[in-house]
């Protein structure tokens, strides 16, 4: 795409979002681009965008459930000027989601349905020469996420049976989270961070009850891992409000899913499921960041691993609890501020 796109009344100036398919929607035209789990690229070279309150430029691919998200590219080229001016009204959005697991059926006189599994997120690509002016609470100047489904719950088995184990987590571990800024980046508002970027993973499903004469809980599922995250700025990023970061890294893993509970004569809890771990975060810093807010770090870089699920509890004239799982752990974080 290249010229000048001028929306009016809020109308985004680009936005594409997956949900089955691709749709890309330019002002008034929609085309659709591709299937549910094709890659999406989108390239401006140069020209403006202006908007009241939608984002002016996003890319999404939502997947579909058991689906997995597709990888997404926004390159800016040739120094396009974007500026947006609402609550949430990111000036560059790109995000890939994975799709959710379903949730495992109820079944009397048998055991519930096990859940399907989460799965993964694409990685996330945005290199951008734009000069980006946000101008709300929450509206960042670019925002890059990836994001695994979480996992589906298991069903309730009833009547001297047991619930179904619930599904693991999508696992983010390769769907690496990019941004190359060599723009102008400035927002204003409260929460309005220069660049945001995360990858996490998803969080495993609980499991399902069971029991009433005899019976368990179902287990709760492992959690997945976030990805990479990584972002190198060489151009200049300010940002006014209150807790508006200049960067904005995150990598966290899912959470393990809680045992199911079971109540009856005999019965015991489903165990917790394992979560996951953070992934690796780089950021380079080659040029200016400046924050004026309360609160507001120049670089806020974490990898975070998930907590773990918790044991299922257990009622009855013969019961055991379930056992409760381990936490996940952080990764690396290097950041390098040669500004």
């Amino acid at each position: 795409l290249s010229g000048p796109i001028q929306p009016s009344g809020g109308v985004s100036g680009i936005f594409a979002q997956r949900t089955g398919t691709y749709r890309l929607d330019i002002s008034l035209g929609i085309i659709d681009i591709g299937a549910s789990q094709d890659p999406l690229n989108l390239v401006v070279n140069g020209g403006s965008v202006a908007t009241n309150s939608a984002p002016a430029i996003s890319a999404g691919a939502f997947a579909a459930t058991n689906a997995y998200g597709g990888a997404i590219t926004v390159n800016l080229n040739s120094a396009p000027s974007i500026m947006t001016n609402g609550t949430n009204a990111h000036g560059v959005l790109a995000q890939s989601w994975g799709g959710r697991g379903d949730n495992g059926g109820d079944h009397f006189f048998s055991d519930g349905g096990d859940g399907d599994p989460g799965l993964a997120g694409g990685s996330v690509m945005v290199n951008s020469s734009a000069t980006i002016t946000t101008s709300g609470a929450g509206a960042a100047g670019i925002v890059a996420r990836s994001h695994a489904g979480n996992g589906g719950d298991g069903g309730d088995g009833e009547f001297a049976s047991d619930g179904g184990d619930g599904g693991a987590g999508g696992n983010n571990g390769s769907a690496v989270v990019t941004v190359l800024n060599s723009g102008i980046v400035t927002t204003f508002g409260s929460s309005a961070i220069g660049i945001a970027a995360q990858s996490n993973g998803g969080n495993g499903g609980d499991g399902g009850s069971g029991g009433f004469i005899a019976g368990g809980g179902g287990d709760g599922a492992y959690a997945g891992n976030g990805g990479t995250v990584i972002a190198t700025n060489s151009n200049i990023i300010q940002t006014t409000g209150q807790s508006s970061h200049g960067i904005f890294l995150q990598s966290v893993g899912g959470f393990g899913g809680d045992g199911g509970s079971t109540v009856g004569l005999v019965g015991w809890g489903g165990d917790g499921g394992s979560a996951g771990a953070g992934g690796a975060i780089n950021a380079t810093n080659n040029g200016t960041i400046t924050t004026t807010g309360n609160y507001a770090k120049g670089i806020f870089a974490q990898s975070v691993g998930g907590g773990g699920g918790a044991g299922g509890s257990a009622f009855g004239i013969v019961a055991l609890g379930g056992l409760g799982s381990f936490g996940g752990g952080g990764s690396t974080v290097d950041v390098t501020n040669a500004g």
